[in-house]
């Protein structure tokens, strides 16, 4: 994961890598402190209020977790309760708690551009696990009642179909002793239906998603630097001061990306 962190920030310098974990005990841990080990700023996304996820965890790990969460670079985020599970009341505690972990899945696939899995490779079909979120973030998920198991394709060539990779680290889970037949890091990209690529190197498709987005983000500190662009403009700045807002900080956030965007693009109009 260090090596892996290393290899992206020095492909990315001119923009800001943050890595967003669901802090699980094991494997989400140490990806959180590789990226604190690289001054990397981490997103600790919490499927629940933390007084309901520890008890998920060990001592140890829980001790572990909230001494993370106190770290300067860690911002925590405890997401709300998914409208199915604050709806439906039929469900037993533990549907309910894997709704959570569903929600929590759906929130790393919107906002992550690259994921990370450390994963044995095998469909757990576990509901917001590993393999859940792995063949979501690709369109590669089973259909419905479908048993088809899954299946891995080595291509040396640069086709890939769909906009999403993931960089895969295999790793045992838990405590398994078993022989792993994948042992080396590679990224993955969807065939089809639970039928996935290995690539050793990184995907050109990948490779260009990342030389736009920091091209784009060199751009926008340079012309800035040179007083080239206006002001940046804010939709937020147009709503009513009393107006109620869910979620106004990812709004921020979205909205200071919004006003870059659109002062390059004014920029280039003039030009």
């Amino acid at each position: 994961m260090t090596a892996f962190v290393d290899r992206l920030t020095a492909f990315l310098p001119n923009s800001q890598v943050r890595v967003m974990v669901g802090m699980a005990e094991g494997a989400d841990l140490l990806v959180a402190q590789a990226a604190l080990d690289r001054h990397l700023p981490v997103d600790a996304v919490l499927p629940m209020p933390l007084e309901q996820y520890a008890d998920d965890f060990g001592v140890e790990p829980l001790r572990q977790l909230r001494e993370m969460l106190k770290h300067p670079d860690v911002r925590c985020i405890e997401l709300e309760r998914s409208h199915a599970a604050q709806e439906d009341s039929g469900l037993s505690v533990q549907q309910q708690r894997d709704l959570l972990y569903v929600n929590l899945t759906d929130s790393l696939i919107r906002k992550s551009n690259l994921l990370v899995a450390l994963w044995d490779g095998e469909n757990s079909q576990l509901p917001g696990g590993t393999a859940d979120t792995v063949l979501r973030y690709l369109d590669a998920s089973p259909s419905k009642g479908s048993s088809a198991e899954l299946g891995f394709v080595d291509d040396s060539s640069d086709a890939t179909w769909g906009h999403h990779f993931v960089y895969w680290v295999p790793a045992p889970r838990g405590a398994a002793t078993g022989q792993m037949s994948v042992t080396r890091p590679c990224y993955l990209s969807s065939i089809g239906e639970s039928l996935l690529r290995r690539h050793a190197d990184m995907p050109v498709g990948l490779r260009h998603q990342l030389e736009e987005l920091d091209n784009y983000n060199r751009e926008f500190a340079a012309l800035t630097a040179k007083g080239r662009l206006g002001a940046p403009d804010s939709l937020l700045r147009a709503l009513p001061p009393d107006m109620a807002v869910a979620d106004s900080s990812l709004l921020d956030e979205i909205d200071i990306e919004y006003g870059r965007a659109d002062a390059l693009a004014v920029y280039y109009q003039r030009y």
